[in-house]
C-alpha cells in the first residue's frame, strides 16, 4: 500500500469517527494524520511532537489527537514493557503485517519479515473474526546486547 493510499484509508476512518461523534474537522488533526504517513510505522509520542513543533501545533493536541485516533481504530497502540522511549503507535492499514524483534535488555525494536508466517497468518481463518492486520512480537537479545556478554566471559575465563 502507498503512502498516498494509507493516508487516505486512514483519513477516511478519521473522517467517519468525527461525523459520528459530532467532532470538529480540523486542519491540526490532518496535518498530525498526514505527519503519522509520512513517519511510518512503529512512530514515538517523542517523533510526532517533533513533527509538530514545525507546525506550531502544541503538544496537548498531538497526545489528544493520539487518543482519538487509537479511538477511531486509525492507530494501534503498541503494548512494549522494555522500550525505554514512550510507547509508540502503528498505523491500521487492511491486509498489513509487521514482525518485530524487540530487544529486552536495551529496548531496541527492529523489522523483521518471514513469508512463511505472512502467507499463513492471512489465509488464516478465526471463527467470527475478520483480520485486518497483525503484529508480532519477537523477544530475546539483540546483537549489540549480545557482544559484549559474549566479551564479558572471555575475559573472565582469562
Amino acid at each position: 500500500m502507498s503512502r498516498d493510499e494509507k493516508y487516505r484509508y486512514a483519513e477516511l476512518h478519521m473522517d467517519q469517527y468525527l461525523l459520528e461523534n459530532n467532532m470538529r474537522h480540523t486542519s491540526e488533526r490532518y496535518l498530525l494524520l498526514n505527519s503519522i504517513v509520512k513517519l511510518g510505522n512503529p512512530f514515538s509520542a517523542e517523533q510526532l511532537l517533533e513533527e509538530a513543533n514545525r507546525f506550531g501545533i502544541s503538544q496537548g493536541t498531538v497526545y489528544n489527537t493520539l487518543a482519538l485516533l487509537t479511538e477511531a481504530k486509525v492507530l494501534i497502540r503498541l503494548n512494549n514493557k522494555h522500550r525505554v522511549k514512550s510507547c509508540e503507535y502503528e498505523l491500521i492499514t487492511p491486509g498489513s503485517g509487521h514482525i518485530r524483534c524487540i530487544c529486552i535488555k536495551c529496548g531496541r525494536v527492529s523489522k523483521a519479515a518471514d513469508v512463511v508466517i505472512n502467507q499463513r497468518l492471512k489465509s488464516r481463518t478465526f471463527n467470527n473474526f475478520k483480520m485486518m492486520n497483525y503484529s508480532l512480537y519477537v523477544y530475546g537479545e539483540c546483537k549489540q546486547c549480545r557482544i559484549p556478554s559474549a566479551k564479558n566471559k572471555t575475559k573472565s575465563k582469562k
